[in-house]
């Protein structure tokens, strides 16, 4: 009997046991969360001050507390560098060295040890020991290792050395053997540098890498083009590419743009036409230049474009819109300059009466009629014919409504320069 009894009570005693063991676990671990978390939060507390001390220039104030964050966390990039920063910033120059030992001394041949030294050397006005280190820094780089040269170029962009920056983007470039590799970037770090001709050459290895940012390459060229001294280099850099990848058709294409810019539309229209010729295009693009020159008043440059359009044959489906916008540039021409004779006069009323010959009068070709009537009214002084061409679209049933409007308007002032009151009502 006690037997038994004595082995209930060893039973309770080893369950109590276990569940006291249970309880101070658990709160061993409460505690060690909580300690955790304070721990967490105060580092959050640290760097937030640390960061409102370095926004401020206050960096003596600063640096305990970065230093603090550092040893805390020597793998921390960011606590690492700030802390180099406030080294520097308060010229404790050896220090800072012995930061940038400290922190590398397991990796002796890391890159970064390099460039935090030059930066050091170069805070220190030691700019040939500088220059030594980030020419080290540089040469560390490896084969085929694109993000390598990417990251390197960020920390010297971070210490603002373009320079340098640009130097590792081209080294990344030798070594992975991409003569287009990191163009943007480039043309990024030439513009930040005030080295536009390097800016513009980059920017053009950037869009023949990628053709679909073009119009990024637009919005930047057109900024540099209002300064003289840039478009000679605009020009040249593209006749370049031109002549170097014969193959690219965004580089003549953005040569076209570039004379449209200028409003050099025959410049434009020589690039254009061997554009259409070489890619036995049916005259579209030659027939938007001459539009465009058009509309800027360059009447030679828009009558020889589309003249050329018209050439290439009645089978064209851009001959017809090509003969009705001749003649239509043509009366432009004689109304603009308002230098003519009655000779320019008559060679005009035949090209009208010439394309109307061939085409007919119909409600396809009621422009042009209109245009002729104006001719005869306002030039040749011919009312009779002026009026008749404009009853003539009246009253066809298919033209439409509006062209109908508008000639019955023409037509009632017609009258009245006729005398005909009348009429005109």
């Amino acid at each position: 009997m006690n037997s038994i009894y004595c082995m209930k009570n060893i039973t309770i005693l080893v369950f109590t046991l276990i569940i006291l063991a249970q309880s101070l676990t658990a709160q061993s671990k409460v505690k060690s969360k909580k300690r955790g978390t304070t721990i967490s939060v105060n580092q959050n507390t640290d760097l937030k001050l640390a960061q409102q001390y370095f926004q401020k220039g206050e960096y003596e104030k600063a640096t305990p507390l970065f230093q603090k964050l550092y040893e805390g966390s020597p793998t921390n990039s960011y606590n690492y560098r700030n802390y180099l920063k406030c080294l520097v910033f308060q010229k404790k120059f050896d220090e800072s060295q012995e930061l940038i030992k400290k922190h590398f001394k397991k990796k002796k041949n890391d890159p970064s040890m390099f460039i935090d030294m030059g930066y050091v050397f170069r805070q220190q006005e030691q700019p040939e020991k500088a220059e030594e280190q980030f020419n080290k820094a540089i040469g560390k780089l490896s084969n085929n290792n694109a993000n390598e040269a990417r990251s390197m170029a960020s920390i010297f962009n971070q210490l603002e050395e373009p320079e340098y920056v640009a130097k590792a983007y081209l080294k990344g470039r030798e070594l992975t053997g991409d003569p287009l590799a990191f163009a943007y970037e480039l043309a990024m770090t030439y513009k930040k540098k005030g080295d536009y001709p390097n800016m513009i050459s980059s920017y053009l290895d950037y869009v023949q890498k990628t053709p679909q940012k073009v119009q990024q390459l637009k919005n930047e060229f057109q900024g540099l083009m209002k300064m003289e001294k840039y478009k000679d280099v605009i020009q040249s850099a593209l006749y370049k590419k031109v002549q170097k990848y014969p193959n690219e058709l965004i580089f003549p294409e953005l040569l076209v743009w570039f004379f449209v810019q200028e409003k050099d539309f025959d410049s434009a229209f020589i690039q254009v036409k061997a554009l259409d010729k070489r890619l036995g295009e049916n005259g579209m693009r030659v027939f938007d230049l001459a539009q465009s020159a058009l509309i800027e008043n360059q009447f030679d440059a828009s009558i020889d474009a589309y003249q050329y359009v018209i050439d290439k044959g009645i089978d064209n489906p851009m001959y017809v819109n090509a003969r009705q916008a001749l003649v239509g540039a043509k009366m432009k021409r004689l109304q603009y300059d308002n230098e003519y004779n009655d000779e320019d006069l008559r060679v005009l009323e035949q090209d009208f009466l010439s394309m109307l010959d061939e085409f007919g009068r119909n409600e396809k070709t009621t422009g042009t009629m209109k245009r002729l009537s104006h001719l005869y009214a306002n030039y040749i002084f011919d009312l009779d014919k002026a009026i008749a061409i404009l009853e003539e679209i009246i009253d066809m049933p298919n033209a439409q409504k509006q062209m109908r409007a508008r000639s019955k308007l023409d037509l009632g002032d017609y009258y009245i320069m006729k005398g005909d009151i009348w009429e005109s009502t």
